[in-house]
């Protein structure tokens, strides 16, 4: 048999579900409350005893398990006090669990009759009967002032349940209308959407196309471009917007192209000419330049002075100043007597240990200095002083000057044939178009700005690619401001 719950009703009712109960209590006992556990047992037991002609099976709750309690609670059957309670209590519940009768919970009896819908004449009448029966066999605890209370109380319940119906039926019509209004104007506002939806899919389709097709055109003859074609006419749509503007540009462009082309063919046999006469100058102005250098000091005297600083020095126990003096010496040593020679790898490092050495003490040890060189890469043969002018790029337009700490940071290693040597910083960082302007040797060629940076790294370029016949010979790269610069030269693998 099927629940009361499962059934269907037939007719449409905003009424869920009626529920009467009533609750009764023996008069030779307290209220359950009040009874301890033995008074519970004894109290269920007088009670089963007198009802044993109803024909529900009957439930000792007490030997039940919590969670069938709860799910009878959840059904409405049982309430809080019944499951929760341990002592005795009785339970009479029909097979469709629309009658039960509580026995021992809040009261010493509680009916309760269930229905689909609005049927509460019908279940009055089921409990009414109910309760005569039961009152035959049990004299009930009775007050007339409680009656009378009972019967306003009803009334008033009746009367409240009613008024709650009327507004309930009046609230909703009134959903109803306002539900079928909403309806109308979602139906309205689904068409109308789809027709702007439409509208708007022709219009943009015919703009585009008006739009694509002459941009097609301009792309045809712009691949013809890109293969060579430069006498390919280009043709002028009058459409009096952006197309008409850009295909007079791209036609324009085309005129000024040619022309251009046709003038950079003839200034380069000019340049040419004068690139030619220009090296030729250039390496007789740098050896008159060297040898003006050479006639300025005499290196015997500079390295006996300075020998002679040093023996000051270790004698005055001045061991800093002695290891300073050293290094000054080396340096100068090592830069007049390469000048015309190539070194290797381990010279052109030990140079720049020396420079960072000679550097910190001027600075009171404000240059970090980390390097990493792989092992037996040392005897590689390569132009000389191509290490110490980036490091002194990087020192003086990097890491001075900077708020936070600055490293400099040197990396030699072999990699595909090639040797690599990497001078990175963390310091100021260097823009796209100043890279681009140093490796062009724009800043070389403006003498007027003698703090720009790059004359020695474009030296150090130039003296590469000469050297090794190649161009990919020096790499800057750059993050951007504050982001530091890393300096890379590439070389074939060549040792001594």
């Amino acid at each position: 048999m099927s629940k009361w719950y499962e059934k269907t009703l037939e007719e449409k009712s905003n009424i869920i579900y009626s529920r009467i109960r009533l609750a009764r209590n023996w008069d030779e006992y307290v209220f359950p409350s009040r009874l301890d556990e033995e008074g519970s047992r004894e109290l269920v037991d007088g009670l089963k005893d007198g009802l044993k002609e109803i024909p529900y099976p009957n439930y000792a709750l007490e030997n039940m398990q919590q969670a069938e309690k709860k799910a009878l609670r959840e059904r409405r059957i049982l309430n809080r006090c019944a499951v929760e309670k341990t002592y005795a209590q009785g339970l009479y519940l029909s097979e469709d669990e629309s009658e039960s009768i509580l026995l021992g919970a809040d009261d010493h009896i509680r009916m309760q009759f269930l229905a689909p819908g609005l049927c509460l004449e019908k279940l009055w009448q089921k409990a009414d009967a109910a309760d005569d029966r039961i009152n035959e066999h049990f004299p009930y605890a009775y007050d007339e002032k409680y009656e009378q209370a009972a019967k306003i109380k009803v009334y008033l319940g009746d009367y409240m349940n009613q008024l709650n119906n009327n507004q309930f039926q009046k609230n909703s019509d009134n959903y109803l209308l306002l539900q079928r209004f909403l309806r109308y104007m979602e139906a309205i506002g689904t068409v109308m959407f789809f027709l702007v939806v439409i509208c708007d899919t022709i219009m943009v389709i015919m703009l585009t196309r008006r739009l694509t097709n002459p941009l097609k055109v301009l792309a045809g003859r712009a691949k013809q471009v890109t293969n060579g074609d430069l006498s390919v006419q280009i043709p002028i749509f009058q459409t009096g917007d952006e197309v008409e503007s850009l295909s007079k540009a791209f036609d324009k462009m085309m005129e000024s192209i040619r022309s251009y082309i046709e003038a950079q063919r003839i200034s380069m046999e000019k340049e040419t000419e004068l690139r030619e006469n220009e090296l030729k100058t250039q390496t007789l102005l740098k050896d008159a330049q060297l040898k003006y250098l050479q006639s300025q000091i005499n290196p015997h005297f500079l390295f006996n002075t300075l020998n002679a600083g040093m023996q000051l020095a270790t004698i005055e126990d001045a061991e800093k100043t002695a290891v300073f003096i050293e290094n000054m010496a080396e340096f100068f040593r090592y830069n007049l007597s390469k000048i015309n020679e190539d070194a290797t790898l381990y010279d052109e490092i030990q140079l720049v240990d020396r420079y960072i050495y000679i550097l910190n003490v001027r600075f009171a040890g404000d240059i970090h200095y980390q390097k990493e060189v792989e092992e037996g890469i040392g005897d590689v043969i390569v132009p000389s002083m191509i290490l110490q002018p980036l490091v002194e790029n990087a020192v003086q337009y990097g890491i001075r000057d900077v708020e936070w700490e600055g490293v400099i940071t040197l990396l030699v290693y072999r990699k595909d044939g090639f040797v690599y040597m990497e001078v990175k910083d963390n310091g100021k960082g260097m823009a796209q178009s100043l890279i681009t302007r140093i490796l062009d040797g724009e800043n070389v060629r403006n003498q007027k700005n003698r703090k720009s940076n790059g004359i020695g790294i474009y030296n150090v370029r130039e003296r590469l690619m000469m050297y090794y016949n190649r161009e990919d010979v020096l790499f800057i790269e750059s993050e951007g401001e504050n982001k530091g610069t890393k300096f890379t030269v590439k070389i074939p693998c060549e040792e001594g």
